[in-house]
């Protein structure tokens, strides 16, 4: 499979997890687990694992931590979302393009990595079954 009919196939995965996750089942979100690993992170999919931690590094300094966010608003004068999505981490990486920004995020049952390989375009350099 070529990166192209990877996007387009993550793109419908994306689109298919969406409408499940809407979908109500005995008062809980129908949620899949793991979900597809997208090759390319899409500009919209939220940094965060829920039970784990994810990460934004710059030359391996944190930017962004899942559950450090609110130290994060009063070091940076900030006040985000309590998570990022790739759009906020690469709004930062525009800001100083020079460094190696990563995205990592580690779950109890999946783990996956991406890096800055120019603009908007984070790639998965790395997956793992997480840390469970």
């Amino acid at each position: 499979m070529d990166i192209y009919e990877s996007i387009k196939q993550d793109k419908e995965n994306d689109r298919v997890f969406e409408e499940l996750q809407n979908q109500d089942m005995f008062g809980t979100n129908v949620i899949i687990c793991p979900p597809n690993i997208p090759q390319v992170a899409p500009m919209n999919m939220m940094i965060a694992v829920g039970f784990g931690d994810a990460l934004v590094t710059k030359d391996d300094e944190i930017i962004y931590s899942e559950i450090n966010i609110e130290l994060f608003n009063q070091t940076h004068e900030a006040n985000l979302l309590p998570y990022w999505r790739v759009q906020d981490a690469e709004n930062e990486a525009r800001k100083d393009p020079d460094h190696e920004w990563t995205i990592d995020m580690q779950g109890p049952l999946q783990g996956e990595t991406y890096k800055r390989m120019g603009e908007d375009n984070w790639v998965l350099i790395d997956s793992n079954k997480g840390f469970a």
